[in-house]
């Protein structure tokens, strides 16, 4: 009864920092979480998304084609709370509290002990990474939950075979909710069945039903990642593509020709760059400037803080060593999820990036508290400090987080959004054309979401007619969405253009200024 009331006081601790202020921090939706709530609204109200495709398996939003589940997941979150921001942000913060209960139960059933199980699940109730991601609607965090959840189901199946069915539907959906499962997944799996294939021989009839299911499940996903639309994410963010590389390679296979070095030809191959390319990639993620201090990717973490917590590397660095010693089966288990969490990363371009690694969430918190029980026990003198540099830690963190975040990454969470679509429409009837400048980051889908336009309206008006960056076309009304030049100037129409400070042609034409909390003007509106 005792360990059952912690770990309610655990996941209600896991609730409190993912749902407390969630529609003021961070402080306002990011573009893809605008692009799932507005198709969501549309599949909703309409059965269909922006495009007017009816109840898609891939949402063409900005053409990075988005998973499905996670938008699915939205309309049924608007469904019971309305429109809204809540709505939006719900499934994420919802399932990553689960994770946090999913976690307790797949560490408990790894390593039998309900120490090392609470504390893993009590790291990942604190984790910066984990809280930041779950406040957003970020479908990676919800592919972890099922990633968690099908890993527990799995190791409950080891014994009771009919548990490995529910496991493989859990991965499943998985690969159904975001790109980096497609290849951690599968990886993840082939170690598992390496590691317990004694135990799953046993099960045997079981493991070729879960298989079945998975070919099922996976058979129209396998069937969209040769198609042109299921390719266009892949290549937009592939590392391979850089033409840079390819030109190097091809300069340096000149030169040693040139040379009569043909002999050395084989290391001007692009392929040994590609691999190249990949490790460093994939080295990039074991960075302790990555992992434990401020060098990720601005706008995925709060200032001045890491991913993981400074105390966790000597934790992790114990955990290693007892894990070791120990050598098991769950001992390679953790070790085999840290090794792949990178590899469907390493492929990318912004590296090391933590939305493509969130898969290495619960492994890291498993580490840790394999680290931190050790230490609790062998170090007993000094406990107290111990307990006290992860008080003062979380409560660093969480300032860092709560106060700073809103105002100095203001501009990467697109703050005065909502302000510029109120301003467009007070303006809308004194000009004759507003034009909103692309280069404020698919201002169409914000207009759409804040003001909000009813999507049969706006799929009878055509609906959105080009996605990504260099969106051109798009339009509702005499409100145009597009580039923006001088040349677009008419002396026989009124025109308000609607823009980057950077975009001014003249500040004395500047009527109006939304700025960021700092003070700084964020998007100008000019004649």
């Amino acid at each position: 009864m005792k360990k059952f009331v912690w770990l309610i006081i655990i996941v209600l601790l896991a609730g409190i920092l993912r749902f407390w202020h969630i529609t003021q921090v961070p402080p306002a939706l990011n573009s893809d979480e605008i692009a799932i709530g507005y198709n969501a609204y549309s599949i909703l109200t309409t059965g269909r998304d922006e495009y007017g495709t009816p109840h898609p398996l891939l949402f063409r939003s900005f053409d990075d084609y988005k998973m499905p589940v996670y938008v699915y997941l939205v309309a049924g979150s608007m469904k019971l709370f309305g429109y809204g921001d809540f709505a939006v942000r719900f499934p994420s913060a919802f399932l990553g509290t689960f994770t946090v209960l999913c976690t307790y139960l797949f560490a408990l059933e790894l390593l039998k002990r309900h120490d090392i199980a609470f504390m893993s699940s009590f790291l990942l109730a604190i984790s910066p990474w984990s809280i930041h991601f779950s406040r957003s609607g970020y479908e990676a965090n919800v592919a972890v939950f099922f990633i968690v959840l099908g890993s527990y189901l799995f190791m409950k199946g080891l014994l009771r075979g009919r548990w490995l069915i529910l496991s493989s539907l859990s991965f499943s959906v998985a690969i159904w909710t975001y790109l980096t499962p497609r290849i951690f997944v599968p990886l993840l799996f082939v170690g598992f069945a390496a590691i317990y294939r004694r135990e799953l021989w046993k099960q045997k009839i079981y493991v070729v039903a879960s298989a079945i299911v998975a070919c099922m499940l996976l058979y129209p996903i396998a069937k969209m990642s040769l198609s042109p639309e299921g390719q266009m994410r892949a290549a937009g963010v592939s590392a391979f593509a850089n033409p840079d590389d390819i030109k190097k390679s091809a300069l340096r296979t000149m030169v040693d020709e040139k040379n009569g070095q043909k002999l050395f030809t084989v290391f001007d191959n692009r392929r040994i760059s590609y691999a190249i390319t990949f490790l460093r990639g994939y080295f990039a993620h074991f960075d302790p400037n990555f992992l434990f201090l401020d060098k990720s990717i601005e706008k995925y973490r709060a200032p001045d803080t890491g991913l993981l917590y400074l105390f966790e590397l000597p934790l992790i660095l114990a955990g290693c060593y007892v894990l070791v010693k120990k050598w098991s089966k769950s001992s390679a288990t953790i070790f085999w999820w840290i090794l792949v969490s990178p590899v469907a990363a390493a492929f990318t371009l912004q590296l090391p990036h933590p939305v493509r690694t969130l898969v290495f969430l619960p492994a890291w918190q498993i580490l840790s508290a394999v680290g931190f029980v050790a230490s609790w026990e062998k170090l007993r003198r000094i406990r107290w400090i111990l307990v006290a540099v992860i008080f003062v830690s979380v409560v660093y963190y969480l300032h860092q987080y709560f106060v700073f975040l809103p105002v100095e990454d203001a501009s990467y969470w697109y703050v005065g959004r909502r302000e510029m679509t109120a301003k467009i429409v007070s303006y809308e009837k004194a000009y004759d054309k507003i034009i909103v400048s692309n280069t404020l980051d698919f201002p169409y889908i914000f207009y759409l979401y804040y003001l909000p336009v009813q999507p049969a309206v706006y799929l009878k008006a055509g609906g959105t007619i080009s996605g990504g960056f260099n969106e051109q076309g798009n339009h509702f009304g005499n409100i145009e969405f597009r580039s923006i030049s001088t040349s677009e100037r008419d002396p026989l129409k009124k025109i308000l253009f609607v823009g980057t400070p950077a975009e001014v042609f003249k500040k004395s034409l500047v009527v109006d200024t939304i700025s960021y909390p700092d003070g700084s003007p964020a998007i100008e509106f000019f004649e």
